[in-house]
């Protein structure tokens, strides 16, 4: 498990870390869910729509019937309103590499490179997936991409916590949540917090 929370750490599969938003520009932090929150990225590749299928109909999938059916959201429902802040305590997204002639690596996006690529492929049951502006990669910097767009997000979506969960990774989700409210704090008390193991890009192994 590897994940972060939003305010200096960084977590990655589970790994999450501390997030930290930008508390002046976001007007919607007092909204947010009452348990720590996360802002959950898959990475996945070209030709594994069965397995993202298979992720969103398991743990994804955990609290559709029941009375908190959006305690599991997509980020995408979140952006378009279609989903409150304060209904959702994990928003996912999947992620992959969209710009077969990008850099491996965006971590300094600008207007004329953006983070995200202009013209994404458009499915009416994939648009819980994002398409990063770099080259599709395992271990070159995809990670690193995907974080940075995190704390992009995290600027609108004060969420705690930043997670990276492998596509081949099962969540026992209410186990987790319980975890996570047990032993994770809220903001402002979740700084310097990580979750995972360090390894560095040269290396697949975490020793």
């Amino acid at each position: 498990i590897q994940s972060a929370s939003t305010n200096d750490t960084v977590i990655t599969s589970i790994e999450f870390a501390e997030s930290k938003p930008n508390t002046e520009a976001n007007h919607t932090a007092d909204m947010q869910y009452s348990a720590p929150t996360f802002l959950w990225g898959i990475p996945s590749i070209k030709g594994e729509e069965e397995r993202r299928h298979a992720v969103r109909e398991t743990y994804l999938n955990f609290y559709t019937e029941s009375e908190e059916p959006n305690r599991i959201c997509s980020l995408r429902y979140l952006q378009t309103h279609k989903v409150a802040l304060q209904d959702c305590q994990i928003a996912y997204t999947f992620f992959m590499g969209g710009n077969p002639d990008g850099p491996t690596e965006l971590v300094n996006p600008n207007e004329t490179f953006p983070m995200l690529i202009k013209d994404p492929p458009t499915t009416t049951d994939e648009d819980d997936v994002i398409y990063l502006n770099i080259k599709e990669n395992l271990e070159d910097g995809k990670s690193q991409t995907w974080l940075k767009y995190a704390s992009m997000v995290i600027e609108e979506f004060p969420f705690d916590y930043v997670a990276k969960a492998d596509s081949d990774t099962l969540l026992f989700t209410p186990t987790f949540l319980e975890y996570a409210e047990k032993a994770l704090p809220n903001r402002p008390n979740n700084t310097r917090i990580y979750g995972g193991c360090e390894s560095y890009m040269d290396s697949c192994d975490p020793k």
